[in-house]
């Protein structure tokens, strides 16, 4: 998270960092879990975290996330090329 982040900026840097100054990746999603946190939302790509890019959002407060490989387990018509794989 941010502040976990200001405080490790501030031990390499040697300088007071604020959490409130620091954006990440994720920083803009936290508003969104308000509108869109009870509703089914796809996640794609990789983080860092150790939960993965799901673990990520659930985080933020998200509480129905499904990765690409999940949605293309449930809907295989949709996902034509997992045939050829």
């Amino acid at each position: 998270n941010e502040h976990d982040k200001a405080q490790a900026l501030q031990q390499i840097l040697q300088a007071p960092v604020s959490p409130r100054r620091m954006i990440l990746c994720q920083t803009p999603l936290q508003d969104e879990a308000e509108k869109f946190g009870d509703r089914l939302v796809l996640v794609a790509g990789c983080s860092l975290h150790p939960s993965g890019p799901d673990g990520l959002l659930r985080g933020l407060g998200f509480h129905n996330v499904m990765s690409v490989p999940d949605y293309a387990a449930c809907f295989p018509e949709l996902m034509p090329a997992k045939r050829f794989q």
